[in-house]
């Protein structure tokens, strides 16, 4: 069916339940970046598929909302007879709306795919334009689409406690004694990251995360309730726990927080995590609600020595992977070599590494303008050659049992750039890079103010990049972990604390022409100045010099430059092949 013909079904739909428009988010129940296939409802009714967004469908018009990430690749794939792309935000929202939609009229949700924060932000809408939102008792769109995804269940397994560093029972009782605190009875978990980080549990539910979905309630005397599909708990795990987790189905989660509800108990729960369902159960009995941020994020953050030095580890073997593709692909005919041979390759390499587990995103593999789309992803049949004078961008990482990585370099295919001023952008970026890496900063310091590190030498040029500088990454977890964030954004508004990894991804991108990012992670840890923090560069990769120019560095940034490089020899040269270590050591030799 095509996607004309599904949006006519669906407002048919509409008409039917005497509604003007549905909103449909990107999230699902769980609200996770990387969704299953049967969840890929925003993909399905758009033909984009993207890690954030929202459309709006109404009977006449219909409008897909992307963040700056997906501007260009969302304008490129959605039919534009169909959709309007417009910019992400609850003010680009209410402007479509308003021209569309008159008092009194209704627009539909699924209760399980809007979080209660983001439903606040459509009722001021509402109540502005003097609207009405409708909650459904069941999805349209999984109501139309009859080619569904069947899910699948993996059997989830254990972390064990040599990678985790900390007992499951010690996690649980540190949050207990947070409820405590607080007074709060239970604490609803909607999150299945959390879930799964304080349980030390770990799933193949969803691509490039290694999840178990489910959601759960902790009680104050450190028991917890989980909710999944219990064909997915094999029997070992529920003897490991004992009788202080108990797993059940997951339509038992209405009966559970109803009783709940009843005793008049007060619930703990996140409004950015917890589905408009949840709450619209907890509130329609006794329940005492409690509004504050999810007690696990912070704890997950702040890595212990134990995660510390797996993700340490897994940054040394990861870089080895990256480099070794590198070598691989200045030593062979660029003229054979496609953007999605190229991903496969660098795939290859690192699916022979030790505790190697999956990918932690689709390797984002892009030639020339490809480059300049930020989260370009190659399709068979369309993908561009690699070719000498073009630049190449590369963003990929691995989920090993021990961490997880994140690397973007960027890379001139042969000796000369087609365009000359890529060099100047990256030295630009690669100035940005360098001076957020060897920042120190003091205790308190938040990510936005950071963020003007990495853009600075970009502004001279009146140059920037429409995505965020720095996100927080987990240990064996999601690539994309809050709360740490580098950003200009408010939601980077929280302090950097010792034992939080964080990327640090300046770039820049010209339409039409290439794509520049420079990622590496880094580990927040002391200072030798009391009370400030510095960060520790985790990835092992050297930077591409051909695309440096010298002149525009200063001597600090030569020798930062130069040290980073001589610790990536020394980690990787007795691990490679004899072309490989030549290879590096062109690559690694001083600016």
């Amino acid at each position: 069916m095509s996607i004309p013909e599904l949006l006519q079904i669906l407002r048919e739909k509409l008409k039917q339940k005497n509604l003007n428009g549905l909103i449909v988010p990107h999230s699902d129940a769980f609200q996770n970046e990387f969704l299953p296939p049967e969840s890929k409802r925003l993909a399905y009714l758009t033909g984009v598929d993207t890690s954030a967004g929202l459309a709006i469908i109404l009977l006449e018009s219909a409008a897909l909302f992307v963040d700056g990430r997906y501007m260009l690749i969302a304008k490129t794939e959605v039919n534009p007879d169909v959709f309007s792309v417009l910019p992400w935000s609850f003010g680009t929202v209410q402007t479509f709306l308003e021209t569309s939609l008159t008092k009194e009229m209704c627009l539909g949700i699924d209760p399980w795919t809007l979080t209660t924060k983001d439903f606040e932000g459509f009722q001021n809408i509402s109540k502005s334009l003097g609207i009405h939102l409708v909650s459904l008792s069941s999805n349209l769109i999984d109501d139309l689409w009859k080619e569904r995804p069947v899910p699948v269940l993996s059997p989830a397994f254990l972390w064990e406690e040599c990678y985790a560093g900390e007992t499951t029972l010690s996690k649980r009782s540190r949050i207990a004694a947070k409820l405590e605190k607080e007074g709060v009875d239970a604490l609803y978990i909607g999150l299945p990251e959390s879930l799964n980080w304080l349980l030390n549990i770990r799933g193949k539910d969803v691509p490039f995360t290694p999840l178990l979905l489910a959601t759960g309630i902790l009680y104050r005397d450190a028991s917890i309730d989980v909710f999944t599909h219990l064909e997915k708990i094999p029997p070992s795990i529920s003897n490991h726990f004992g009788p202080s987790v108990q797993f059940l189905e997951i339509h038992q989660l209405k009966t559970s927080l109803s009783k709940l509800s009843t005793k008049a108990q007060k619930i703990w729960y996140d409004p950015h995590f917890t589905p408009v369902a949840i709450l619209e159960i907890l509130t329609s009995k006794k329940a005492i609600l409690f509004s504050g941020s999810d007690p696990c994020l912070l704890e997950k953050a702040l890595k212990n020595p134990t995660e510390i030095s797996g993700m340490q580890k897994a940054h040394q073997r990861d870089g080895l992977a990256v480099v070794q593709f590198l070598s691989w692909l200045e030593d062979k005919d660029t003229q054979d070599i496609s953007e999605i041979t190229a991903a496969q390759k660098l795939t290859s390499f690192r699916e022979k590494l030790p505790l190697f587990h999956s990918l932690s995103f689709e390797v984002i593999s892009a030639v020339g303008s490809n480059g300049a789309i930020v989260h370009y992803h190659a399709k068979e049949g369309h993908d561009k050659m690699v070719s000498s004078g073009e630049i190449y961008l590369v963003d990929s990482g691995g989920q090993y049992l021990d961490g997880t990585t994140d690397i973007t370099r960027t890379i001139l295919l042969g000796k000369e750039a087609i365009f000359p001023e890529a060099k100047e952008a990256f030295t630009r970026v690669l100035k940005g890079h360098i001076a957020l890496a060897s920042i120190k900063f003091p205790t308190g310091t938040t990510g936005v103010q950071l963020d003007v590190l990495a853009r600075q030498f970009l502004w001279e040029k009146g140059l920037d990049y429409s995505h965020g500088t720095g996100h927080g990454v987990g240990a064996f977890l999601s690539v994309h972990q809050s709360p740490p964030s580098i950003s200009q954004r408010p939601t980077a508004s929280f302090p950097l604390e010792k034992g939080m990894i964080v990327s640090n991804e300046p770039g820049y991108y010209k339409e039409n022409a290439f794509g520049i990012r420079i990622e590496s992670l880094l580990l927040v840890k002391n200072s030798d100045v009391e009370d400030f923090y510095e960060f520790e560069t985790l990835t092992r990769v050297p930077i591409d010099k051909k695309l440096i120019l010298k002149e525009l560095l200063t001597a600090f940034e030569i020798s930062w430059l130069n040290l980073y490089h001589k610790r990536v020899f020394e980690s990787l040269d007795l691990d490679l092949n004899s072309a490989e270590r030549q290879w590096l050591k062109e690559a690694t030799e001083p600016l």
